[in-house]
């Protein structure tokens, strides 16, 4: 995230695997441009074609908005286009709150728990 031209923000890019083998992958973006606020979002994930429908999907979202709150993120933007059923679901299952949805795209927004000091 150092010296990024205008419009890029810091992101991280993580890997779902099961055993050693990759199943999927997500970016954590930690802030939002006008674009992102349009397609992409904070959270960004996509599961190996032969993956998916195996609880892949919801294991690594619910892990990123885990992360999201490590990363002190309280609140985190999700966008899917309208034709990804699977992915509709996945968000609903991990508790997206439906704000606004266009011909194109679902915005699903995440309110991240505080975590409590041990």
């Amino acid at each position: 995230g150092i010296g990024l031209p205008p419009g890029f923000v810091r992101q991280t890019v993580y890997w779902l695997s099961d055993g050693d083998r990759p199943v999927g992958s997500a970016k954590l973006r930690y802030e939002l441009t006008a674009a992102l606020r349009v397609e992409g979002g904070n959270i960004g994930y996509g599961i190996r074609p032969s993956e998916r429908g195996k609880g892949y999907g919801s294991r690594l979202l619910g892990l990123m908005l885990e992360e999201a709150g490590k990363q002190g993120l309280d609140r985190v933007l999700v966008t899917i286009n309208n034709d990804n059923l699977p992915s509709l679901r996945v968000a609903k299952a991990n508790g997206g709150q439906l704000t606004r949805q266009t011909e194109e795209r679902c915005y699903f927004w995440f309110d991240i728990p505080k975590e409590n000091p041990s």
